[in-house]
Order: structure tokens, then sequence, then C-alpha cells
């Protein structure tokens, strides 16, 4: 097994040659969560699939400094033997560290705490020249801020420092029921003021639910719920019953809470059932037959080898909390897909964008079929861009982008990003912010090759 050090050197070594020849250099990870379908060729990538490790927690400073392919559930089960935990955790246990600085991860403790970048300390960076820096508050300040969602499009991050707080036992959770968009919105915004230490909701076509969450080491007596077991029920069904029976309480361990959406990747595994080659009903018996093929890691997998995400919306918006009611009512008269995901966000988190509001920034999670042609598609997306770049906010960078640059640059802070390019020689070696997440091309599904494809071993490399 090599050292930290020598993947560091073989990396910057890579990356030297690849910048040096003019090549536009992109990253292999191993994994990933974004929805766009991806081809690489061998030519061109730095392959650091192999930079997965814990290499130090720290309990007295309360950190922990990894690789950037950790995924998250190995990070959480790591820091919690020492009794801490990562404040914000994404959902989903395969999202890596990497990935969640790069592309700006929020969660239900992001209220209090931002994104997942926000907790980061430092930073360990291989530069376009191939020279490894430490980026942090006092050593290169402007890329230290400068780099959690941008897509890697600065530098290949090789290490990261991150903050940690002390990890309760459970996670006593409170479901209140709302009744329509405004009422949610105004839940959602009454309890993000609160001692909740977690705060998202699920918005159903009529009515939906706003989830309070508690750190806590202690049942009082209240029901112990886990929804990650075979039989168990997925959590956003389950929500959707506590709220017909009118609310309620509940405790859930703590980690069985953080990755409570991987069973059926919040309701995307409903969709499954629509889209696998064979013919399956969906029912709790087919949910627990087929569940290893219905978490988020097989069903990222299936959706990127099978190239159908051009027939889906796959987006989450950040739009300020005063324009959020002008965003649900245009999604649901543009989209009419529900359930939705709301996320209230603390407005520091923005402070490097032009985002600006009062209260707090709201993202919209948008996941669902749209059955539309490849061009009607396209124009689709390009009109949800322009409806959040005028509302004052912009999409999370994981997801499809098919709009011009001023779309995308209007709400973020263009000339800090190239100066900084320039700064740290990023622009000769990498892809800009804008090129690497746009789409342009057009995906032609092919369905069954996909779902066999998706069930190869994970180390395969699609190359073309």
């Amino acid at each position: 097994m090599l050292s930290h050090q020598q993947k560091i050197n073989r990396v910057a070594d890579r990356v030297l040659y690849l910048s040096s020849a003019g090549t536009k250099i992109r990253v292999y990870h191993g994994s990933t969560n974004t929805t766009r379908t991806l081809r690489r060729r061998r030519d061109e990538i730095v392959d650091v699939s192999d930079l997965n490790r814990v290499l130090e927690v720290n309990t007295k400073k309360r950190s922990v400094i990894i690789e950037p392919n950790v995924p998250m559930d190995k990070l959480v089960s790591t820091t919690i033997k020492y009794g801490l935990v990562p404040p914000v955790v994404p959902e989903f246990p395969g999202i890596t560290v990497g990935g969640a600085v790069a592309g700006g991860s929020a969660e239900s403790a992001s209220i209090q705490y931002g994104l997942f970048h926000n907790l980061a300390l430092s930073y360990e960076i291989v530069l376009g020249t191939g020279e490894v820096i430490k980026a942090s508050s006092k050593t290169h300040p402007d890329l230290f801020y400068g780099t959690g969602g941008t897509c890697g499009t600065l530098g290949i991050i090789t290490a990261i420092e991150l903050n940690l707080v002390p990890a309760t036992k459970y996670v006593r959770l409170e479901y209140i029921v709302v009744k329509d968009r405004g009422d949610l919105l105004k839940k959602v915004t009454a309890n993000s003021g609160s001692k909740a230490d977690f705060v998202d909701a699920i918005l159903f076509e009529n009515g939906g639910v706003v989830v309070l969450g508690f750190r806590t080491d202690n049942r009082d007596g209240i029901p112990v719920r886990r929804f990650s077991r075979p039989w168990s029920e997925w959590f956003y069904l389950h929500a959707k019953k506590m709220a017909e029976s009118g609310g309620g309480s509940e405790v859930v361990p703590l980690q069985v809470y953080l990755f409570r959406y991987d069973r059926g990747a919040f309701w995307m595994g409903d969709y499954a059932f629509q889209t696998y080659p064979y013919h399956i009903p969906n029912n709790r018996f087919t949910r627990f037959l087929f569940n290893p093929l219905l978490k988020t890691r097989m069903l990222y997998r299936g959706l990127q080898e099978s190239n159908i995400a051009q027939q889906y919306i796959i987006q989450d918006c950040c739009v300020p909390g005063e324009r959020a009611a002008e965003f649900l009512d245009y999604i649901d008269s543009s989209f009419q897909i529900y359930p939705l995901w709301v996320l209230p966000i603390a407005p520091e988190a923005f402070s490097d964008t032009n985002i600006r509001t009062k209260s707090f920034v709201i993202n919209v999670g948008i996941w669902g079929p749209l059955g539309l042609p490849y061009e009607k598609f396209v124009e689709k997306n390009i009109e949800l861009e322009k409806v959040v770049a005028q509302l004052g906010g912009c999409k999370a960078p994981y997801g499809h982008f098919y709009g011009d640059k001023n779309i995308f640059w209007k709400n973020l802070k263009k000339e800090t990003y190239e100066k900084l390019r320039k700064k740290y020689h990023a622009d000769r070696a990498f892809p800009s912010f804008y090129d690497k997440i746009r789409v342009n091309e057009r995906y032609t599904p092919t369905v069954t090759k996909g779902f066999f494809r998706a069930l190869r071993p994970f180390w395969r490399l699609p190359l073309s």
C-alpha cells in the first residue's frame, strides 16, 4: 500500500506531465454522484481513486484528516468510534468527502452549519503546475475560501481537514404536518430559528411534512425507528404516513438518521421500478426483495450507465428565502413534479456568491421524470436555469447545466473565480467551472445494457 506522500507525488507528477503537454486534466475518482454521463480518455485523466483513507482523528482538536475519496459512511463509522461526527453529513453514504466539497453538498444540518465545505479547516491541493500547497484561513486563504463548490476546477484536493462535533446516540424527530406550499415555508422558517439541530421538509402534491431533528443521548420513552433494514419502510414513505396520521415524535439512531434517504434515494427508487428492463411491481415486498439494487450507490450507477438522465429532471436549486414561494409556484405550474425536498440553509454559506437574503437560503430538490423529447428537455432545463437566476439563486453543480455563461455566472462571482484560476495556474491545467458542468451532448438511452453494466464491479473504469 502506498503512503499518502507517495500518492501525492504520483498525482503531482501526472498533473505536471499533462499540463505541460497542454492537456485539460480530468480526474478519475472511481465513483461519482453526478448525474452527468461520464466518459474519459486515458490520456487526459489523473487517477485519484486510491486516495481513500482516513489519515488522522484528533480528539482534542475535534478534527479529522481524510483523503478525498473516503465515502460518508466510512467517514462517519470511523469518527464515531472516537465519539465524534461531522456536523454536516450528506444523506447518501457513497458521496465522497472530495465530492461533497467540490459539489457544495447540503443537508438537514445546513441550517446550523452551512454547506459541507464550510466544515473544512484546511485543504492539501495539487495545483496545475504540480506544486502541492496547503490552503487554510491563514495560508492561501483566497484559494481556501474559493475551492468549495467549484467542482475541482482550481486544483486537485489530496487531503482535507474537517471540523467534528460530539456524536450523540440518537436523533429525536418531530414530524410537523403542513397543508400546502405556503404553510410549509411558514413552518420551515418558524422552526429554522429554533433549537432544532436538523431541519428539512417534504412537499407532496397535497400537503407535506416538516421534519425537525434534535441530537440526544436519551430515548425518554419514545419509540426507536430504523430505516436501514431491508424490511424497513423508505424514509419518505414513513414521513408521509406520519403526516397523514397527524405528525408525532420518534427516536432514530444517529447513523440511521444521517443516511435515512439511502434506501430509495429519497423517492427516485420509485421511478426505478418504471425504468428497469423487466416489469416489477412497486410494493413493500419488492422493495425488500430488491433492496441491494435500490440503494443510492447502485441507483446512481444505473443512471450513469443507462444514459437515461435526460429523461429526468434531477436538480437542486437554491433561492433566497424571500423568493421561495415564487419558486415553488413556478415548479408547480411548469413541472407538476412531486414530492419536492425543501431544505433551509444558513445564508453565511453563500457569502462567496451574489445570493443575498435576510432570512435563509432555500434549497429545493426537484427530482422526477419529464418525458420530453430531447429538444424540449433542453428548453425546459434552460427555462429553469433562467428562473433560478432571475430569483437571485443558483443551481447545485452536481446536475446538468444547459444554458449560456451569462445565466450560469449571474449570481456567482466570476471575476473572483477567474483570478484564482490564473493565480494558481488552474487555467492551463483544468477545465473551467462552466465547461465542467455544462452538458453539450445528447445521451442515447440503453436501459437493458446499462442495467447489466451497472451490476459490474465498481472498479471498472468507463472509458471510450
